[in-house]
């Protein structure tokens, strides 16, 4: 199966953004974090665009999955595939 891709827009301080790179790196996966931090009309630009109100925003393979608990509830219930 091939690598899937991965990104992720983050702020900083976040535990959930870090929890999800932590699932990502203990899976072996390789992923694209954007922060977001200092860059506050992208962040809700962003926020606008995929209607989610926190960090992370994660997609994979370009598709919107949402953030750290949806990630885990995906994977849980096999919607999404890493």
């Amino acid at each position: 199966m091939s690598q899937p891709k991965i990104l992720m827009y983050v702020k900083k301080p976040c535990p959930y953004c870090d929890r999800a790179e932590a699932l990502f790196k203990a899976r072996g996966l390789q992923f694209e974090k954007i922060d977001l931090t200092h860059q506050i009309d992208e962040l809700l630009r962003l926020k606008d665009q995929y209607q989610h109100a926190t960090v992370p925003m994660i997609l994979i393979n370009d598709e919107f999955i949402g953030g750290y608990t949806d990630l885990v509830t995906g994977l849980e219930s096999g919607r999404v595939k890493l």
